[in-house]
């Protein structure tokens, strides 16, 4: 079973405010990005959030390593993920597809070069594993430390799916790709 995880949980410091919560093309970020989660073939999707109803960090933050590993936990082993950030609101259906294809060709995690996340990851012990000592020893860490460890696969990101990667951070990048400010 393929499970789409919407890491939701960060701090939006950069973004001075909740990026979940702010609205494209009619849709709050985190509606955009389940439905395209779900769009691209997933059973259901997860929502990394800290909040009441979502799914919760077992290690508080942890950055996006604590929603992964929360959802690790939560499927059963020969699950995988699709986990994609709130704010890359151009990603598309095609970009997460092609990501499951090639991590299930492979049998492997896989992300675009240059870009961890969006990634394909298997539900193994392993991840759980490495991602539970990573947490409780140092409290956080970096997604390429897990895709190191997985031996993951660097994919090279076919020019058309490029601008699907963006994505937005400040209010100076929402304002370039909405022409307002956030609100």
């Amino acid at each position: 079973m393929v499970v789409g995880l919407v890491l939701a949980g960060g701090r939006s410091s950069r973004m001075q405010q909740d990026k979940a919560l702010l609205t494209f093309d009619g849709k709050s970020l985190l509606e955009q990005a389940e439905e395209i989660l779900l769009q691209s073939g997933c059973t259901k999707v997860l929502i990394s959030r800290n909040q009441p109803g979502f799914l919760n960090d077992i290690y508080p933050d942890a950055g996006p390593l604590g929603g992964i590993y929360a959802a690790l936990m939560h499927q059963a082993i020969g699950d995988s993920l699709i986990v994609l950030p709130v704010d890359m609101p151009f990603a598309s259906p095609e970009l997460l597809q092609y990501l499951v294809n090639k991590g299930q060709a492979q049998a492997s995690a896989c992300y675009f070069k240059d870009c961890y996340l969006p990634m394909y990851l298997p539900v193994t012990q392993t991840a759980r594993d490495f991602l539970q000592h990573l947490l409780a020893t140092q409290g956080q860490g970096r997604v390429s430390a897990l895709l190191h460890h997985l031996h993951a696969i660097a994919l090279p990101c076919p020019p058309y799916l490029t601008p699907a990667l963006r994505n937005i951070n400040t209010p100076a990048q929402w304002a370039e790709v909405t022409g307002k400010s956030p609100q």
